[in-house]
């Protein structure tokens, strides 16, 4: 799927009709989050996916794709990272990135190999934190990092093995609805589109441009 024009997901804890299965408490200790994506040029640093609050998850930013997370260290809130360099003529290649938590350290995989591994510290509380995709928050002004490029797949499971009954979510954006893209693992954490008002309002425009005028009796 293209992401572009402040296009991005949002999982909830629960579906609106408390349909799905699965919900957050069970991302408080080991899990594997899952991306395949390319990016068009970049300028801003943007989220693939992750979570909010002290931002965790997968972002970009020119050459660099890096895992990022906060910690918590003599009481304050730390920011760390596994940062890796891609080569410009990589830029717009589909690469598939996979962060597995195992206990206390972090593995970072690169189209399948190891790349880095290095220890979490003391994880900040993310148990109450909205999952995203494509943005990092777009309710934050200053916290938006919008994705600019195409997300082929992500995947969540909520535990270090990377097995069917361990899936989380999972996304392939082959089925969408215009309000939603399906969970395809069956658990229903379904992703609930958000639209900025400027992306809406764009929308109207070109309906408004498409429909016919309004018969007036």
């Amino acid at each position: 799927m293209i992401f572009k024009d402040k296009l991005g997901y949002v999982v909830n804890n629960e579906t609106r009709n408390k349909t799905n299965t699965k919900n957050y408490t069970l991302l408080n200790d080991d899990f594997i989050y899952e991306a395949t994506f390319k990016t068009n040029k970049i300028r801003k640093e943007g989220c693939v996916i992750g979570r909010s609050g002290g931002n965790m998850g997968i972002y970009v930013q020119p050459l660099i794709i890096k895992w990022c997370w906060f910690k918590i260290e003599d009481n304050n809130v730390i920011y760390d990272d596994i940062v890796y360099s891609l080569q410009e003529n990589k830029v717009k290649q589909f690469t598939t990135v996979k962060v597995v938590k195992i206990a206390d350290k972090f593995n970072m995989y690169i189209n399948g190999d190891l790349y880095a591994t290095k220890d979490c510290g003391d994880l900040f509380d993310y148990s109450n934190q909205p999952i995203y995709v494509g943005v990092g928050n777009p309710y934050s002004n200053d916290n938006q990092y919008w994705f600019n490029g195409q997300i082929k797949e992500v995947k969540i499971y909520h535990n270090s093995t990377e097995i069917d009954n361990n899936l989380y979510l999972w996304y392939n954006f082959e089925f969408n609805s215009k309000f939603k893209t399906f969970d395809i693992s069956g658990n229903g954490n379904h992703g609930e589109i958000y639209e900025s008002n400027e992306y809406k309002k764009e929308k109207n425009i070109e309906f408004n441009k498409l429909a016919r005028p309004a018969k007036i009796v």
